[in-house]
């Protein structure tokens, strides 16, 4: 049986969000908020940006922190974290030709690159999820988005141009193939086989 690998000497970070040690929580900010700021702003942000996607991706990690293992250094989960927070935005905000090509990457030893890959599961499915909404026709994608970005179904179909009454429906039909088309992905079988 594989000997189970011991988590990075950072795993005392992710113990200091849950005990709220401000000590630690204060060096996590001092290692990783310039390079955040640096990735941001290189690729359209401000710094209030990257204050926001920072304190996003310390929330998340937060959450998570109960059951977070760490296998790499802290500021390399969490610049992973952040460019995806980051990237994503961009998405939102339709400014595609993003690329963070002029960004310097972190670098990690293969290692800590494995590491990051196996912590990187939730973006996984985040990714899964994006590839599966691009099979959808625009117009269902429009449905989607629109309500995603917490207009009511009243302002939607306002937007879309159609009856309050067939904006639910579509909304509703076009969740329905979203999620059929995740279920039927074998990307979908390989992660579910991953949570165990």
């Amino acid at each position: 049986m594989k000997k189970e690998q011991a988590p990075h000497v950072d795993q005392k970070y992710i113990q200091a969000l849950l005990e709220n040690d401000r000590g630690l929580i204060k060096e996590i900010y001092d290692k990783c908020v310039p390079m955040v700021v640096q990735l941001v702003r290189k690729n359209s942000g401000s710094t209030k940006d990257a204050q926001d996607v920072f304190q996003e991706a310390l929330t998340d990690t937060y959450k998570k922190a109960a059951s977070l293992k760490l296998y790499c250094p802290i500021e390399g989960y969490l610049y992973r974290v952040c460019r995806n927070i980051w990237l994503n935005q961009l998405k939102k905000k339709g400014k595609i030709r993003v690329t963070f090509s002029d960004v310097e990457p972190y670098h990690t030893n293969e290692a800590d690159d494995f590491a990051l890959e196996e912590l990187d599961f939730e973006q996984q499915k985040r990714n899964l999820f994006n590839q599966m909404l691009e099979q959808l026709s625009e117009r269902c994608k429009q449905y989607l988005r629109l309500s995603w970005e917490g207009n009511s179904m009243s302002e939607v179909a306002t937007l879309m141009d159609v009856s309050y009454g067939f904006a639910r429906k579509k909304k509703s039909e076009c969740q329905g193939r979203l999620v059929k088309l995740v279920q039927a992905s074998p990307e979908y079988k390989r992660l579910r086989f991953q949570m165990g």
